[in-house]
């Protein structure tokens, strides 16, 4: 068990007095708004199976953020803000602090408003708002549709859009967003680690291959949009949404045959479709998402597809005014159709749960005070297919994984 105590003295220490100073700033005498959040927490699993924060097998505290935003109204109609952002999940993040999201926003009309800057992506139900940790009841969102993992890939872009909210008459309103831009990642992110394992899990067992390192990340030109539909049925909506891209990369192997050590490869024809629903009535909340993706890696004259499935349905409820319980089921098929792991199996000699994920988990989510939100979360686990390649064959099929968090916000 790790304990990096300096860093988690600061955090603290730091949003401790700003909170005491500020609760809720607003600087009224030119008009900026700022707000922030930090958290700390702690993750315990089966020791061979290193889910979401790694060496959580261990027990991990290797697992905080943090994040710091203003925005102002320049003129009516016309918003600025950014936000920076760090945070460590075990062995990516590295409390690096970066421009986490920043751009001008003009509402010209109610069905018509323009973005520029580092665009939020609004992928999925909670997408352009998963890192408001105190709306939320879960510490981890459903993994399989909102990997933490990816989280560099898939929370903005550079580039600018297009949104608006259309009336319909008696079938209510439509909320839409589109956008187009690229994005900005690091070799030693998440999504890089993910490849690298993707790269890992698709190389003969004869190389010998145990070590893979992303040396260099570059998206290519990228396109979100989003559709969301709010029926004239109270606390109802309904979301379609969809991402596409490309990514040249290269990468460092350990393979004992030379010419595998350094590769080139890209990942092409990247698509990303999700469809959602959620519904509120009165203190309960149902919620259940649908995704596809599907994108193709070619490396050394030689291409693999891959069509991932993911889904999940999950229910909260305000049982006091700070307590609000919670579960989830999600589930991950790394090939649609394979739904046992018998055709990957077959195909790779691997154990077959590798090719899928099932997961189970209870929150609580307590509110003792304004500013203070507090986790417990439990999952049962079967299968792997959210671990890294390197750790497929050690893993067992069933785990577990308990978390907890502490979040000060204002």
């Amino acid at each position: 068990m790790q304990v990096k105590k300096l860093p988690v003295i600061l955090f603290f220490t730091t949003l401790l007095a700003t909170v005491a100073v500020a609760s809720a700033i607003e600087i009224e005498s030119i008009g900026v708004e700022v707000h922030g959040f930090a958290s700390q927490g702690f993750a315990k699993g089966t020791r061979e199976n290193d889910y979401i924060i790694s060496n959580s097998g261990k027990g991990s505290f290797q697992f905080n953020e943090f994040g710091l935003n203003a925005s102002k109204e320049i003129i009516p109609d016309l918003r600025i803000g950014a936000q920076i952002y760090a945070q460590e999940r075990g062995n990516y993040g590295h409390d690096r602090v970066t421009l986490d999201w920043g751009y001008a926003d003009y509402r010209f009309r109610d069905w018509l408003g323009f973005r520029a800057g580092k665009i939020k992506n609004p992928i999925g139900l909670y997408g352009d708002s998963r890192d408001t940790d105190s709306l939320r009841t879960f510490v981890f969102l459903p993994q399989p549709v909102y990997e933490d993992g990816m989280r560099d890939l898939f929370i903005a872009m550079y580039g600018g859009g297009v949104y608006g909210t259309i009336p319909i008459g008696k079938a209510g309103e439509l909320a839409y967003q589109a956008q187009v831009g690229t994005l900005l990642m690091s070799a030693d992110d998440g999504t890089a680690l993910r490849a690298a394992s993707k790269i890992m899990e698709g190389m003969p067992t004869t190389l010998g291959v145990s070590y893979v390192k992303m040396t260099d990340m570059d998206p290519k030109l990228g396109v979100v949009h989003s559709l969301e539909w709010r029926p004239p049925l109270p606390g109802l909506r309904l979301v379609a949404t969809g991402f596409h891209g490309s990514m040249d990369a290269k990468a460092y192997t350990n393979a004992i045959l030379p010419q595998y050590n350094n590769l080139s490869l890209s990942f092409s024809n990247y698509k990303l479709f999700n469809y959602g629903f959620e519904q509120t009535w009165r203190d309960l909340v149902v919620a259940g998402e649908f995704s596809v993706m599907d994108f193709k890696t070619t490396t050394m004259g030689r291409s693999s597809a891959s069509n991932l499935q993911s889904w999940y349905i999950s229910a909260t409820y305000q049982l006091t005014d700070w307590l609000q319980p919670g579960i989830y089921y999600t589930e991950r098929y790394s090939y649609r159709g394979d739904w046992d792991g018998s055709k990957y199996h077959a195909a790779t000699g691997r154990p077959a749960h590798n090719a899928y994920s099932k997961d189970l988990a209870l929150a609580l989510k307590f509110d003792p005070l304004k500013y203070v939100t507090i986790k417990m979360e439990g999952h049962l686990i079967e299968g792997t297919a959210m671990l890294d390649a390197s750790e497929f064959m050690t893993a067992k099929k069933h785990s577990y994984l308990f978390a907890t968090k502490l979040t000060l916000s204002f």
